[in-house]
């Protein structure tokens, strides 16, 4: 399934989810909007179209968690910010 996500300030995440985030998250999603994850989507891609070669598809999120269902705004790990992780992971 694919949605339409709007980005969401981390200040206005953490105050709607009343949690302090780290530097490795970062917020999308929108209750008014009907875009938002669900039970489930943990672990899956949040990302965009973006023209390289052609068009491909940039991941620059893995969804974390959130509230209930299209209640708002969820959390996504931040994948540039671990980058330097994610590719001494990938060729140990």
């Amino acid at each position: 399934m694919k949605a339409t996500l709007p980005a969401v300030s981390k200040a206005n995440c953490q105050q709607e989810l009343g949690i302090t985030l780290g530097e490795s998250h970062l917020c999308a999603g929108s209750a008014k909007d009907g875009g938002d994850t669900c039970q489930g989507d943990s672990g899956g891609p949040l990302g965009y179209p973006a023209r390289y070669n052609g068009v491909r598809f940039v991941q620059f999120g893995v969804t974390s968690f959130g509230r209930a269902c299209g209640v708002g705004a969820s959390v996504y790990t931040d994948v540039a910010n671990l980058m330097d992780w994610i590719l001494a992971n990938m060729q140990a």
